[in-house]
């Protein structure tokens, strides 16, 4: 058989990605509020957050480990190993 290569989406498909910027985002500004995970529509989150808060999002996006804490979604590991 030949070797193949399968590419997995990472971003709130196998990982949950806006709960990993939520408590990064409460480690990092514990003094402003974040965006309850419920309204988080979209993981562009400059479209959730007010204008102010865009060197926040991008601190929290760059900060070192932050996607490799990321728990796996309910059932993802699991749809990986089927």
């Amino acid at each position: 058989m030949k070797n193949i290569t399968i590419l997995l989406d990472l971003d709130a498909v196998i990982a949950d990605t806006p709960r990993g910027f939520i408590e990064r985002w409460n480690e990092m500004f514990p003094e402003i509020p974040h965006v309850p995970y419920e309204k988080l529509f979209s993981l562009c989150l400059e479209e959730v957050y007010p204008p102010e808060h865009e060197n926040k999002i991008s601190q929290v996006w760059t900060s070192q480990g932050l996607f490799y804490g990321l728990k796996p979604l309910p059932g993802a590991l699991e749809a990986i190993e089927e």
